[in-house]
C-alpha cells in the first residue's frame, strides 16, 4: 500500500513537471493600440497569424485602456494584425521567445475616405424634324416657381433660348410684345416672347394638345390667345 502512494506521488510530480516544461517554452505579446494622436483605441481586433493573410492562431480584443494581451504562443515568429473599423488594417512582425512577454505598441492611421457619385440618365431622342423648343407647366409647378407674377409667359422667358422685351409703360407702344400700362400691372402683362431668334408671331400655343393661337392678332402675343 505505501509503495503504491509513492508511485502515485511520482507520476504526479513528473506530469507537474512536464507541464512547467511546456509553459516554459511558451511566450506572450501584450501592448496597446492607439491613434494617431495617442489617444488608446478599445475594441480593436487583434490576431496572430503565421503569415499575412493566414487563419488567425490566438486573437484578443483591446480592453477600455486600449490594452490587449495574448499568452501561450509557442515559440517562433509571427504576424499580430489590427482591425478597428474605420482605421486602416495595420500588422508587425514579432519573434515570441519561450518564458518571456514581448510588448508591442501600434499605431492606427484612419482609413482612406472615398467617394463615389453615379451619374446615370436615359436615352435623349433629338427631333431632328422640328425646330420646336418646348416644356410643360402644370397648376402646382406655376404655383410653387418663386415669381412677382403667376403669369405662365413670364416663366417661359426663363427657358434657354427664349427672349422677351420688358412691360411697355411709355404708353407709346414702343413694345410690340406687350400693351401700354401702369407698373402696378407688369405683373399681370402678357410676354409674347421671341424663340431662338425668331419673331414673336411665329409662336403659337396649344391647350390640351389643342392649338388656341388667335390668328387675329397682329401682335403675335399669347395672352390674346386665351
Amino acid at each position: 500500500m505505501g509503495y503504491l502512494r509513492s508511485g502515485t506521488f511520482g507520476v504526479i510530480a513528473w506530469l507537474l513537471c512536464g507541464a512547467g516544461l511546456q509553459a516554459a517554452g511558451d511566450g506572450a505579446v501584450t501592448g496597446t493600440v492607439a491613434d494617431q494622436s495617442g489617444a488608446r483605441l478599445p475594441g480593436v481586433g487583434v490576431q496572430v497569424v503565421a503569415s499575412p493573410g493566414a487563419r488567425a492562431l490566438a486573437s484578443a480584443t483591446t480592453d477600455a485602456q486600449g490594452v490587449f494581451s495574448i499568452d501561450r504562443l509557442p515559440e517562433g515568429e509571427y504576424w499580430v494584425e489590427f482591425v478597428l473599423p474605420g482605421f486602416a488594417r495595420t500588422r508587425q512582425k514579432v519573434a515570441v521567445v519561450g518564458g518571456a512577454t514581448l510588448s508591442v505598441a501600434a499605431t492606427l492611421g484612419v482609413d482612406g475616405l472615398s467617394e463615389a457619385v453615379r451619374v446615370s440618365a436615359g436615352d435623349i431622342r433629338l427631333d431632328v424634324d422640328r425646330p420646336t423648343l418646348s416644356a410643360s407647366f402644370s397648376k402646382e409647378m406655376l404655383a410653387d416657381v418663386p415669381s412677382a407674377s403667376r403669369n405662365y409667359t413670364h416663366v417661359i422667358v426663363a427657358e434657354a433660348g427664349v427672349s422677351a422685351p420688358l412691360p411697355d409703360r411709355t404708353g407709346r407702344n414702343l413694345n410690340l410684345a406687350t400693351e401700354p400700362g401702369a407698373q402696378g400691372e407688369d405683373s399681370s402683362q402678357t410676354l409674347n416672347p421671341s424663340v431662338n431668334g425668331a419673331r414673336p408671331t411665329n409662336n403659337a400655343l396649344r391647350v390640351n394638345g389643342i392649338d388656341t393661337t388667335n390668328m387675329l392678332s397682329a401682335s403675335g402675343g399669347l395672352g390674346g390667345s386665351l
